[in-house]
């Protein structure tokens, strides 16, 4: 079979195939497996937890340590289906204060469903809001919700990431482009260089930046600050003033940029029908296509197609028509082996040496 893709408009030459792929059904999987990949340089590069992390926590968070011996008081009186819908509107820290209360509310919360998946698969963006201080905070429905989306909030394409600030879906192409839905600034800016109400202020959301290593050139930083949306910052401006503020003045550049990367985590996406995860791959075709037919042209669109991320049906329709990536499928021998012409950065999962040890 071929995806049902549409023919690309221009084609262009070595980039697109004259005609869309064909191949079998059952190839589906083996063809993302062989020529897409995982950029693990983009989960690095914003909110990311050492590895022992997330696995010595997700074993704290999602075990029955002890039967339950004490109640949880008046709360137990109700009944259990009442008690799951208070959880399921309780935000984070809630939940999670909740859940430490006895052996009962750690056995209640280990029930719930989206819970588990949430731990399972999305443990990074839990953590991160347990340790950004997140406001306003972000109920386990919608955290769920959120999960379970796929389009980025700002250009409709795979949303690989979660912009905490205002708790949507953003993609790390929206990011890169410095998009104003994730631009981001210091709280500490904000009330030193603009005259704005206390109301206001208090109006914004927030979150408090973790110490960590952000952004494309890998940028260490240890101390934390709180932030907010720039948008809001602009909108609450514009209603006392009838004017936008500069905004430039607030941080050096390479802060400001790096401000971006620490308000987003990467975020998979959950399908409750199948029960299956997806986190994101990108085109090997659109490097070899990057490295061998275009590296001395420098053209913009092809750093742009090859940094996109793509969600697994999404891919197939790419593939259809990315003569580089059906080119390494053939090498492959259809999945056989691992093409020869792969390009190192793609076996790496992107162009972090720390992509290796991850």
């Amino acid at each position: 079979m071929s995806p049902d893709s549409e023919q690309p408009n221009p084609l262009i030459a070595g980039y697109h195939s004259s005609v869309a792929y064909a191949y079998p059904e059952n190839h589906a999987r083996a063809i993302i497996k062989t020529v897409a990949y995982h950029r693990k340089d983009f989960d690095l590069e914003v909110i990311w937890f050492p590895a022992h992390t997330p696995s010595d926590a997700a074993s704290s968070l999602a075990a029955d340590h002890q039967k339950p011996t004490a109640s949880l008081g008046e709360l137990d009186k109700l009944p259990l289906e009442l008690i799951i819908n208070i959880c399921w509107q309780l935000d984070i820290e809630s939940l999670f204060r909740f859940r430490q209360v006895n052996a009962r509310g750690q056995q209640i919360v280990n029930t719930l469903h989206e819970y588990r998946v949430i731990i399972k698969y999305a443990l990074n963006v839990f953590l991160a809001l347990l340790r950004t201080r997140k406001t306003p905070s972000v109920t386990l429905e919608e955290f769920y919700s959120l999960l379970c989306t796929q389009e980025c909030s700002v250009c409709g394409k795979y949303g690989n990431l979660v912009y905490l600030p205002t708790w949507v879906r953003c993609c790390s192409s929206c990011l890169h482009s410095n998009s104003p839905a994730t631009n981001t600034t210091s709280l500490g800016s904000v009330k030193r260089l603009l005259s704005l109400s206390q109301d206001a202020l208090q109006n914004f959301p927030r979150f408090k930046t973790l110490p960590g290593i952000y952004g494309t050139t890998e940028s260490s930083y240890k101390h934390r600050i709180i932030c907010v949306p720039t948008q809001h910052v602009i909108a609450a401006y514009e209603k006392g003033y009838n004017e936008k503020p500069i905004l430039s003045c607030f941080s050096p550049p390479h802060q400001k940029y790096a401000l971006d990367f620490k308000a987003c985590c990467v975020l998979p996406v959950y399908n409750p029908q199948n029960r299956q995860v997806e986190y994101g791959v990108s085109c090997a075709g659109c490097e070899v296509f990057l490295q061998d037919v275009v590296s001395r042209l420098h053209q913009k669109w092809a750093f742009v197609a090859r940094d996109m991320v793509y969600s697994h049906s999404e891919y197939l329709e790419h593939f259809a028509w990315c003569e580089q990536a059906q080119l390494l499928w053939e090498e492959s021998a259809h999945g056989m082996r691992e093409p020869e012409g792969l390009p190192m950065s793609c076996k790496r999962g992107g162009f972090f040496e720390r992509c290796s040890s991850c």
